[in-house]
């Protein structure tokens, strides 16, 4: 955002009360979700994950940790991309 300062002052400083607004409504909503004592007894019988979210999850956590752990390998795939996209804005 210090280039948007630059340009665009009054459209930086708007951006910038939203990212600010959007943390504090996050943070008082965790809150409320996290730390608030259950209100209703039947919720204390949910589990977290049931087997159907787990089948849907694992296979997503699995391909995070090999996209970490094969950085360079996914990594090299796409520089050439990104070269080219670098030059065309360093030409810009």
């Amino acid at each position: 955002m210090i280039g948007a300062f630059q340009t665009y002052p009054v459209a930086a400083t708007l951006a910038t009360a939203g990212v600010i607004v959007a943390a504090a409504y996050l943070l008082w909503a965790l809150q409320r979700v996290i730390y608030n004592p259950l209100d209703k007894k039947e919720n204390e019988k949910l589990l977290d994950l049931t087997p159907r979210e787990l089948a849907v999850l694992l296979p997503l956590l699995a391909c995070i940790v090999w996209l970490g752990c094969t950085r360079s390998r996914s990594s090299s795939r796409m520089e050439p991309a990104a070269q080219r996209f670098i030059t065309t804005v360093k030409a810009r």
